[in-house]
């Protein structure tokens, strides 16, 4: 993906093709959920490869809110 792609790939709604009756939140989603939980997402892609999305989670504590939620 060029350079423009990758600065919107997190926005909902954000797509490179035609929209259909899909809403498209899947990286949106994700994003939120991830920074929700103090983790980052990274990307590493070039223009006509593969993408790569990294996912880094850090350990919850026993005490944190969204393990007592359980």
């Amino acid at each position: 993906m060029d350079e423009t792609v990758r600065e919107h790939i997190f926005k909902p709604f954000f797509a490179t093709r035609e929209l259909d009756k899909e809403t498209r939140l899947g990286l949106a989603q994700a994003y939120g959920m991830v920074k929700q939980h103090g983790g980052r997402i990274d990307v590493e892609t070039e223009v006509g490869e593969e993408t790569t999305f990294h996912i880094t989670l850090l350990p919850q504590d026993a005490k944190s809110p969204a393990l007592q939620a359980r």
